[in-house]
């Protein structure tokens, strides 16, 4: 890890290093990060009902995510095609852009509205699918607790969320 490059508070003063380390043969290997996944669907998934639960799940999931590897562990994130170790400000700061602003503008630009307890199951097919075919422990470097909890704060919002946006037409 020695050859790694920290980008931490002190990336201004770096940027030519920073943009030496970036090449974009690389690009494929962004796949693997769910992220990428939730902001493909976003761009190319219609705006069709069952799409949209979908996008605002996985955003919900994003969001979550996000905010548990950004700030209570492992509190950084590595990328390892591009030899990167990201943390403190700028990962805020990517944290902030990539994974909340998709889930406010669904929060606040759509009007989902969830018509059975489906609708509240359908948008974790996604993440199913990803877990299963991804190494989430060795990409995040997180443990099986950390999934758990994860997956527990992320079921318990999409509850809440699912019953305060549930429609009773």
């Amino acid at each position: 890890m020695n050859d790694y490059f920290v980008v931490d508070n002190k990336v201004f003063r770096n940027i030519p290093k920073l943009i030496g380390r970036i090449n974009f043969i690389h690009f494929p290997k962004f796949f693997r990060y769910y992220t990428i996944w939730g902001l493909l669907s976003h761009t190319f998934l219609p705006d069709s009902h069952l799409f949209l639960l979908i996008k605002f799940q996985m955003a919900l999931q994003i969001a979550v995510g996000g905010f548990y590897i950004t700030y209570i562990r492992p509190r950084y994130i590595i990328l390892p095609f591009w030899k990167i170790i990201m943390c403190e400000y700028p990962l805020f700061f990517c944290d902030a852009l990539s994974h909340y602003l998709p889930f406010l503008y669904y929060l606040f630009c759509y009007n989902i509205q969830y018509k059975s307890l489906f609708d509240l199951f359908v948008g974790f097919v996604p993440f199913l699918f990803y877990f299963c075919s991804n190494n989430s422990f060795e990409l995040y470097h997180i443990k099986k607790l950390d999934l758990f909890l994860v997956i527990c704060c992320y079921l318990f919002l999409s509850t809440f969320v699912g019953i305060f946006y549930f429609s009773t037409e």
